[in-house]
């Protein structure tokens, strides 16, 4: 065979594994190679408050003639707002307690607005209400009542943090009595009322 064909053959032949090795270097690079692409995930959780609703209240014993009766409904509240809720109470009506044209007045204290121990004139016929549980306001301590003012809400308790898993609970506590020296009409006597929670 000829020399020089056998050169060139040579040749063309290390020729051929150089490209095939170039090319086979820069499929193996993209293969082993990596790429990255970024993102931000997220998502907002906004304050929410939540109340349940309590079975209607009726008070006992029935009030014959004279004497006082009472009964309590407790609300939960349930809030992931870190900086707490409130509850305030309020009365559809003035005076809240009705049966007809007759009532109960109002609840009044010596001075006005503050929660004091409970007393009436006896020629008087009271409706009025209290707050316990560990987040009442500390003014309803001791067993102290107030008076509703009508749809003006009244505060009863709050607590400056978020709720507890289960919620948190205080209970609104009613009492009305008829005084001794006082004659009120017969009737079933009812007051709607309504407890607000509100995010502070």
């Amino acid at each position: 065979m000829d020399v020089a064909l056998v050169f060139s053959l040579l040749v063309m032949f290390i020729f051929f594994l150089q490209i095939s090795f170039s090319f086979w270097e820069k499929a193996g690079g993209l293969v082993a190679g990596s790429a990255d692409s970024s993102i931000k995930v997220s998502v907002d959780v906004v304050p929410s408050i939540s109340i349940d609703s309590p079975s209607d209240v009726d008070l006992s014993p029935n009030i014959q003639e004279t004497g006082s009766a009472t009964g309590s409904a407790t609300w939960n509240i349930k809030t992931n707002n870190s900086n707490g809720w409130k509850l305030e109470v309020s009365a559809l009506d003035t005076p809240a307690m009705k049966s007809g044209s007759d009532s109960f007045a109002d609840y009044t204290e010596g001075t006005p607005g503050t929660p004091e121990t409970w007393s009436i004139s006896s020629s008087d016929s009271e409706f009025g209400f209290g707050a316990s549980g560990s987040y009442a306001d500390a003014s309803f301590s001791g067993n102290k009542y107030l008076g509703f003012d009508g749809s003006n809400r009244i505060q009863v308790a709050h607590r400056n943090a978020q709720a507890g898993g289960s919620g948190d609970d205080t209970t609104v506590n009613f009492k009305a009595e008829v005084g001794s020296g006082h004659n009120q009409p017969d009737g079933t006597y009812s007051a709607t009322v309504t407890a607000t929670a509100t995010t502070l």
